[in-house]
């Protein structure tokens, strides 16, 4: 029955859409371009439309990402951690708070429990490297803080990245 309600609200019109979008430009890549076509289709088809992201992690993000999000037609929240799994369910419910979304679009299955937490549809999708690389994620509450720090996520990713 929940579900029904959810299908129900979907069906009548110009929507309120949270994408907690992994990957997003200036980025290049499969993912990005995707992510960035998805909104703008979204936007264009009359949606609301905020979009949720990682955090900047290089230089040519920290000096490109503030112009590119700026021309969008919609805000980007670069906050989410690669690492902390806990952290980020909490900013994405905070996210869901404040926005009210009618549905929360999560291009990760892994964000599934926001459903359970707030309360309100998600479709999430996994395709390509989501099902087949292994992602560096903290799972736990314990320490998710400290794990979501810009300071550890920056030294521990660049570590991982230069693994292979």
């Amino acid at each position: 029955m929940g579900d029904e309600k959810g299908l129900s609200t979907l069906a009548r019109g110009p929507l309120r859409l949270l994408l907690v979008l992994t990957e997003f430009p200036p980025r290049i890549g499969g993912m990005q371009t995707h992510a960035a076509h998805l909104a703008a289709t979204l936007v264009t088809r009359g949606h609301q439309v905020e979009v949720l992201t990682y955090r900047v992690s290089t230089r040519i993000e920290h000096s490109q990402s503030p112009a590119y999000d700026a021309a969008l037609a919609y805000p980007v929240h670069r906050d989410l951690t690669r690492i902390s799994h806990a952290h980020n369910l909490d900013l994405i419910e905070s996210h869901v708070t404040r926005f009210r979304p009618d549905v929360v679009y999560a291009s990760t299955v892994f964000y599934g429990e926001i459903r359970t937490r707030c309360g309100i549809p998600v479709v999430a999708r996994s395709v390509g490297n989501d099902v087949l690389r292994p992602w560096i994620v903290y799972p736990f509450r314990p320490l998710a803080r400290l794990v979501s720090t810009r300071w550890f996520e920056d030294h521990a990713y660049r570590f991982f990245r230069n693994l292979d």
